[in-house]
């Protein structure tokens, strides 16, 4: 809907090396933290050394682009799931990387992320991010995007009961047990 022609840019020598993927967890200032724990997410780092990356040519910038299956919005509200690009919001205006790349780059060409959502209350529906990341080589005057190899990560968060609420689970259990039990030696 933008005027973009997405092509195949083809397969990339070499491979990523992937030097951070970790799931975690942060307090409300957006802080990595233990306690005080409000959203859940990931961190990736992904550098480019061990390939041999296509060569931009006039007019072309290689950037990373990233597609999205999420169910959250920055305000922390659960949605239905919707593909969406990481983009820029608003107006690019002077930014080197305009939509549709991703945002945030770097002069080595090495790819970050730590997306995070909002934990749910328990029994409610929860986060998800799943995440297509990919070199590609972009036109901003002629509106082309080649698109090459890539790579695939994300997250779901998942509340576990308390341990208070499995003692509590399997102390059922075991008084069902019981019962059955003192009910089988009387008959």
């Amino acid at each position: 809907g933008q005027g973009w022609t997405l092509s195949n840019g083809g397969a990339l020598g070499g491979s990523y090396d992937v030097t951070i993927a970790r799931a975690l967890q942060f307090n409300a200032g957006g802080n990595v933290a233990n306690n005080n724990v409000v959203l859940g997410g990931e961190e990736i780092n992904v550098n480019v050394g061990n390939l041999t990356k296509p060569v931009p040519g006039a007019g072309e910038q290689l950037v990373w682009v990233q597609g999205l299956f999420d169910n959250y919005l920055l305000n922390g509200t659960i949605v239905p799931g919707f593909f969406e690009m990481d983009i820029a919001s608003g107006a690019c205006g002077g930014a080197t990387f305009c939509p549709p790349a991703y945002p945030f780059q770097y002069l080595d060409d090495h790819f970050y992320d730590r997306p995070r959502a909002t934990y749910q209350p328990p029994g409610a529906t929860q986060a998800f991010f799943d995440a297509n990341a990919y070199l590609a080589i972009r036109n901003p005057t002629l509106k082309t995007l080649a698109v090459y190899d890539g790579l695939s990560y994300g997250f779901q968060n998942f509340i576990s009961p308390e341990p208070g609420t499995w003692l509590l689970l399997f102390g059922g259990l075991l008084l069902v047990v019981v019962a059955r039990h003192r009910l089988a030696l009387r008959a």
